[in-house]
């Protein structure tokens, strides 16, 4: 079961505008998720920030989503 509590933050800079997420997600979930970006992307930094924008990304774009 995913639990999740979201507080975000947005922050402003010169090139872009950003909210930054924080957020708790069942053990077993992230377990997966970081194997799974692991064996795709490997181990580098910055790597589940952009695995978690292109999942949301590619949610959005899905038709027939409910």
């Amino acid at each position: 079961m995913l639990r999740y509590n979201i507080d975000v933050k947005k922050q402003e800079t010169k090139e872009r505008s950003t909210k930054k997420w924080i957020f708790e997600m069942d053990e077993q979930l992230d377990e997966d998720f970081r194997n799974a970006i692991a064996k795709k992307k490997g181990l580098h930094r910055g790597v589940i920030k952009k695995s978690l924008q292109e999942a949301i990304e590619d949610w959005i774009k899905k038709p027939n989503r409910e």
